[in-house]
């Protein structure tokens, strides 16, 4: 265990080096393994109760499962990409068309 008079020197350490280890992703490691390490390190070192830490983990659950249901919606309008954007070019051309013969029709009657 580490005296208090050090864990207010390590802790802001560890949490600043989780996140530019996050910011910078060394060898290409994912951002996830950098902030889990600093948590687990925090957890470890007995800087953070590991009851405390389970209760952040239980107040984000809505949190996490709007980020899993971002992620699923990003992946799946890249996977449909083509099909979305062949889609709304049928509708958006005519739009289009309507629109510029409209603005065309009232710029010819104000002269």
């Amino acid at each position: 265990m580490i005296p208090p008079e050090a864990a207010h020197v390590v802790l802001p350490v560890i949490v600043a080096a989780s996140i530019a280890l996050m910011l910078i992703r060394p060898r290409g490691i994912p951002e996830v393994w950098w902030i889990s390490g600093g948590a687990i390190a925090l957890i470890i070192l007995r800087l953070m109760p590991l009851k405390l830490a389970g209760q952040a983990v239980a107040k984000g659950s809505d949190v996490y499962l709007f980020l899993i249901g971002m992620m699923l919606l990003s992946e799946l309008a890249r996977s449909r990409a083509s099909s979305i954007g062949s889609h709304l070019s049928l509708y958006a051309e005519p739009m289009a068309a309507a629109r510029v013969s409209s603005y065309s029709s009232m710029e010819w009657e104000r002269w």
